[in-house]
Formats: structure tokens, C-alpha cells, sequence
């Protein structure tokens, strides 16, 4: 405890015995500081201007490609974030349009770029923009051009799009519209042949007629045959029933014979009638078949020739909304209408930079502390002997004797 506080006495001893080196770099320090805050230094003034920015988002939201289509995405005003916003702001093609209308000589895209600075508000769709210059005037006149030339700037690029999107559409209009002549003249082509499905469809008919008209037939002439058959058992029973000499027949007997023979002969006849008209159905029935397997392949061409005219239509309808959709949104101010200018810059009273105080500050505790650094170095450098204690602690020996020192008024120092 002894031995700290004996350091400390010295580095107490050596911060008394430099206290006027300390003292005078210090105030040089601070000196050298406000001259070159004061004189040395430009004033640097800053202004600011304020934009609320509506229908724009945080972030970037993913789109449903899938359920959307082309005409959508061309003729929807696009949705921009903020920091899209910013972006623009600070694009050197924006900054080299500012500088162009502002007109002051030497001023580039760079050096603009330099002055600004932006930022979104925390929780809001405002965008700040701050403007940093020697000349006060200089600066809101920047701020406030930015301002306004960003509204335009915006309504430009919108229309300029718009105006692509709306020459896309068009094309695409007439693209549809061949399409659906050609698509029309398909169909017409399918509905006329002579195996349209129309026609065929009639021809069907007919043979469905025939078809029920035969049916009818053979069931008529079946119920004959069953007559004759009924008839010709009942001659064969009568004739069995009659006990006559086949030698001498009597002319009953007769009658009997040539009845049946009539009937039979008949019978023949109707049999080979309903053959005919069976081999006739069944014919009709196979050609029936043919046509109702080429009826439903000419409907089905007819279908897909119909849903790709009313796709084309649909599609064709949908565009023409678009198109006057674009149409709308060409004509919109954009600018105008999604940015307002909520606080127009104002040309500042006081400099932002050079903050003097701070600078003369910061430069005192710098000088305070180079300037004790300094004194430890030089004390450390001293190597010459000057007190007991120096013999004592350098050389480890006793002093025998100590030579006063007299000034001219009498006083002695050691």
C-alpha cells in the first residue's frame, strides 16, 4: 500500500512538474479546433422533404402465376414497395434527370447523390428525404426538385409501360382474332360436310324408321306363320281323323289335302319372306352401328371445334377488358395520384456541420491526452540525477554529502 501510494505521489509529481506543457497543448489543441471550426470549415446546411407514397407495400408479395394470366400482368399497374421507391430516388438516371432541371453549373449525378440521403419512416408509407449543402437556398431548392420530379418521373415510367403493355395487347388482339376466323371456318367446315354429324344424325333417323317399320313387318308376318302353322297341324288332324281310301278319296278328304297343301305352300312363302326381312334388319342394324360410331367421333370433332371457338372468344373478351384496363391505367397520372409531398422542404436556419462545440471537445480530451502521453515519455527519458532518491534508486548507493544551490536572492535548491 506503501509503494502505491509513493507511485501515485510520482505520477501526481510529474503531472504538477508538466502542467504547463499539458495546459498549452491542451488549449492548442482546443485553439487549433475552433479556428479551423470556425473559419476553416464550410457551414453545411440540411433540409428535408417528405413524401407519402399510397398503395405500396413493406415487401415484395408473391403473385399466383397459375391462377393470373399474361393480360393480367400486363395491364395491372404494377404494385411497388418502398424501398423500390428509394431505389429510384437514388438511381444515378433519376439523380442525372434532377441535376438537369435544377441547371447548376458543375453539379453531377455523383455529387448529388453525394448531398441525399433517404429513408422509409418506421410503421408508415413516408419517405423522407434529406438534403445536405454549403448553401441553404441550394438545398431546399434540391429537396423540393427531387419532390417534384419524382411525381413526374413516376407517371413517366407508368405511362411508358402502360404504353408497351397496350401495344403487347393489341398485338395480341389480332393474334386472337385470326385465330378465331380460322377456328370459326373449322367448325363451319365440320357442320357442311356431307358427314357432318348433323347428317349423319338424320341419316340414323331414317334407318331408325326402317329398323322399327321391319320389326313391325316380321312381327306381322311371324303371327301369320303361327296362323299357318296353327292352321296346316289342324288339316293334318283332320285328315288323320278321316278313315277314306286313299284310292277312292271323297272329296271331303280331298279339300283336306289341298288345304293343307295351300297352307303349306304359303307357309314357305312367309317363311321365306320373314328370312329376307330378318338378313334386311339385321344389315340395317350393323350400318346403324357404323354410323352411330361415326356420329360420335364427327360430335366429338364438332365439340373440340366449339369449346376452341368459345376459349377464343373467352379469351378474346377477357383481352378487350384488359385492354381498356391499360387503356385506363395509360391515362392515369400515377405520380400524382399514388405520391403527395406532405412536408416541402424548407430552407434551414442553422448548419447541421461543423458541429464547433463537439469538434472543440473532442480536441481538448485529445490534446489532454497526447499532452500527458507526451509528459510520461519525457520524464521517462530524463535520465539525469537530481535527488537523493535518484542516487538511492539508479545507482543503489548512499549519499555522503549534498551541495546546496544558491539563486541570487539567498534561497537554496535541491
Amino acid at each position: 500500500m506503501e509503494t502505491a501510494e509513493i507511485d501515485l505521489r510520482k505520477y501526481i509529481e510529474v503531472l504538477w512538474k508538466w502542467r504547463l506543457v499539458i495546459v498549452l497543448l491542451t488549449g492548442a489543441a482546443v485553439a487549433a479546433s475552433g479556428v479551423f471550426s470556425y473559419f476553416v470549415l464550410s457551414p453545411v446546411y440540411e433540409t428535408k422533404v417528405t413524401m407519402l407514397v399510397a398503395n405500396a407495400t413493406q415487401s415484395q408479395q408473391s403473385t399466383n402465376t397459375a391462377s393470373g394470366s399474361v393480360a393480367d400482368t400486363v395491364s395491372r399497374i404494377p404494385t411497388m414497395t418502398l424501398n423500390t421507391y428509394m431505389n429510384q430516388i437514388t438511381s444515378p438516371y433519376f439523380l442525372a434527370r434532377v441535376a438537369s432541371k435544377l441547371g447548376v453549373p458543375n453539379l453531377a449525378a455523383d455529387s448529388l447523390g453525394s448531398m441525399i440521403t433517404t429513408q422509409v419512416l418506421k410503421d408508415t408509407n413516408l419517405i423522407e428525404v434529406r438534403v445536405q449543402n454549403t448553401d441553404r437556398a441550394l438545398a431546399a431548392k434540391i429537396a423540393n426538385t427531387m419532390a417534384s420530379e419524382f411525381v413526374q418521373f413516376v407517371s413517366e415510367q407508368n405511362q411508358e409501360r402502360m404504353s408497351k403493355s397496350l401495344a403487347f395487347l393489341v398485338d395480341q388482339e389480332a393474334m386472337l382474332k385470326k385465330e378465331l376466323s380460322d377456328a370459326y371456318a373449322a367448325l363451319n367446315a365440320l357442320q357442311v360436310r356431307p358427314d357432318s354429324a348433323s347428317a349423319i344424325s338424320r341419316q340414323l333417323s331414317s334407318l331408325q324408321q326402317v329398323i322399327v317399320t321391319l320389326r313391325q313387318d316380321i312381327a306381322r308376318q311371324q303371327a301369320e306363320v303361327s296362323i299357318l302353322e296353327s292352321d296346316i297341324r289342324q288339316l293334318e288332324r283332320d285328315i288323320a281323323a278321316s278313315s277314306q281310301n286313299p284310292e277312292s278319296p271323297t272329296p271331303a278328304y280331298q279339300s283336306l289335302v289341298a288345304s293343307k297343301a295351300e297352307k303349306t305352300r304359303q307357309l314357305k312363302e312367309l317363311s321365306a319372306e320373314v328370312a329376307a326381312m330378318q338378313a334386311q334388319l339385321s344389315s340395317i342394324q350393323e350400318e346403324s352401328a357404323r354410323l352411330e360410331a361415326k356420329y360420335a367421333a364427327a360430335q366429338n370433332d364438332e365439340a373440340v371445334a366449339k369449346a376452341n371457338v368459345q376459349r377464343l372468344e373467352s379469351t378474346l373478351n377477357l383481352l378487350s377488358s384488359k385492354m381498356v384496363e391499360a387503356q385506363m391505367a395509360h391515362s392515369l397520372n400515377l405520380g400524382e395520384t399514388t405520391i403527395s409531398v406532405v412536408s416541402p422542404a424548407l430552407e434551414p436556419r442553422y448548419p447541421v456541420k461543423p458541429r464547433k462545440m463537439l469538434n472543440m471537445a473532442v480536441a481538448g480530451v485529445l490534446g489532454g491526452f497526447v499532452s500527458v502521453l507526451l509528459t510520461f515519455v519525457l520524464e521517462y527519458m530524463d535520465n539525469t540525477i537530481k535527488t537523493q532518491d535518484d542516487v538511492q534508486r539508479l545507482l543503489n548507493l548512499g549519499t555522503m554529502a549534498v551541495i546546496p544551490v544558491f539563486e541570487e536572492r539567498g534561497k537554496s535548491k535541491r
